[in-house]
């Protein structure tokens, strides 16, 4: 930043703290500091680094060291630190306007054969979801918006409600369309208090200008992982404990106060503006044939350039980590992908397309983007042990397989961390990993095994050495 003034750099630097982290993510408002002033935005995605400052209007990120550009892909991202969060943009809406000309069967038949699918984590097609509620007789309809994000290591969907809300609120509005909602609910997590200023405020604004056909209520929530699971979310909005119901009835045909309910994530709406705008084959464009579109990726770990990112879906991993990520810090070992539902992969992977059914194929999931690089300083059976303790912590604690499941799997990891298990726990943690995935009530206890059975297939010397006592990577028996 040479040549810029002490007094801007300052600004920009106090405006880059974090607001609100949890986790190791942030979301941050930040500063973009130019000679001619400064303007306000949303976080860019680039939480790693501070200050964070935009030299050319947003197409090249400056700061602590690092320069790189935007990639050209990008789409959800692409008004990141070009628009004020907190006004109306010029032009805004049009998508909005396009979509009540055409009406509500046109909006859902074109995000049909879009092919968009929800990413939040399931990847189901959004058009089969809304056809159920559509064809669902009833008085009224509800769309629950689920941006709780109670994944570590997750910001995207705050991302998108800090730096550009008026883009996701006209995602909404088209959504209840071609759902034929008549209410809609924005659940938002209650420790993301930018993300809710910003929301409010964008509601605000479009409210005064008329841009809000259907009423948006925002729900503030406790958080909690359980609540990614769409019956533990109606639970909580109805004041119930968060865990999940036995289905079905799905919540399409009867979920918020037994009416038709569609729920779908932040970024699965976010995508909605541009289809309406370009089209079913533009959107198809970019992806893969089963999953069109671009994905935001939260990367983290050993990685030169942690943060968020947009990719087209089928990106390999070793791409991500290497021409977004800037390459890792030493030798790679490893590539965490999915969060505490997902699979440890090891570098011999590191090309497998970032797509639903390339990761499953491997025994993990794509989730909600997370992706976390490891090198060969640390240890995958202490890494997988952490998202064991993170999945039973999580636990909402109706079902016996999980409640009880996933706290003896985290003890026979304990052992195991700690040189006293032996080849008998392994096959303890094989048999109850089928328990867990086959009898859990929720996508909670029966993902929680992906992490475990990847790293008995993927890194089973490794578990052979800490049987013997001992940890390559020298992180592991020392624990009391």
């Amino acid at each position: 930043m040479a040549g810029w003034s002490g007094e801007l750099r300052w600004r920009a630097w106090v405006a880059s703290r974090p607001i609100y982290a949890q986790d190791g993510s942030c979301s941050r408002a930040v500063t973009y500091s130019r000679p001619a002033g400064a303007l306000h935005v949303g976080c860019a995605g680039n939480c790693w680094q501070a200050p964070a400052v935009s030299r050319d209007g947003g197409e090249t990120w400056d700061g602590g060291g690092a320069t790189w550009r935007v990639p050209e892909e990008q789409r959800l991202l692409r008004n990141a630190g070009r628009v004020d969060p907190l006004q109306v943009p010029p032009g805004g809406y049009t998508a909005l306007e396009k979509a009540l000309l055409l009406g509500a069967d046109k909006v859902w038949r074109l995000v049909r054969d879009a092919g968009l699918r929800g990413r939040g984590g399931a990847y189901f097609p959004v058009g089969a979801k809304w056809e159920t509620a559509r064809n669902t007789p009833a008085d009224r309809k509800y769309l629950l918006v689920n941006a709780e994000e109670g994944e570590p290591g997750i910001y995207k969907d705050r991302h998108l409600m800090e730096s550009d809300p008026h883009r996701f609120l006209e995602g909404i509005q088209i959504a209840a369309l071609g759902i034929g909602a008549t209410e809609t609910v924005l659940f938002i997590n209650g420790e993301a208090k930018l993300s809710q200023q910003r929301m409010l405020a964008a509601l605000g604004g479009a409210r005064a200008e008329g841009l809000c056909p259907v009423p948006v209520e925002v729900r503030l929530g406790g958080g909690g992982y359980v609540l990614g699971e769409e019956t533990a979310l109606i639970n909580a909005i109805h004041g119930y404990r968060s865990e999940p119901l036995a289905r079905p009835p799905f919540p399409a045909v009867s979920g918020l106060n037994a009416q038709p309910t569609v729920i779908n994530n932040a970024e699965t709406l976010a995508n909605l503006p541009d289809i309406v705008r370009n089209g079913a084959d533009w959107f198809r464009s970019v992806g893969t044939a089963e999953t069109p579109g671009t994905k935001l990726v939260s990367l983290a770990g050993d990685v030169r350039q942690p943060g968020l990112y947009e990719v087209p879906l089928g990106t390999p991993l070793s791409d991500i980590l290497n021409v977004w990520g800037g390459g890792v810090q030493g030798a790679l070992k490893a590539v965490l992908a999915g969060g505490p539902s997902g699979s440890i992969l090891p570098a011999a992977l590191a090309d497998t397309s970032l797509d639903v059914k390339p990761l499953q194929d491997l025994g993990g999931v794509l989730g909600a983007g997370g992706i976390v690089a490891l090198n060969s300083s640390r240890c995958a059976v202490e890494m997988v042990r952490g998202l064991v303790a993170y999945n039973a912590r999580e636990s909402c604690g109706k079902c016996t397989p999980c409640r009880e499941g996933t706290v003896r799997v985290l003890q026979l990891f304990d052992a195991l961390v700690q040189g006293k298990a032996g080849a008998s726990d392994v096959e303890t943690l094989d048999y109850l990993s089928d328990i867990l995935a086959y009898a859990s009530l929720c996508g909670l206890g029966q993902m929680a095994p992906n992490p475990v059975r990847a790293l008995l297939r993927h890194f089973g010397e490794e578990v052979r050495e800490h049987l013997n006592g001992e940890c390559r990577a020298q992180v592991c028996h020392e624990r009391d």
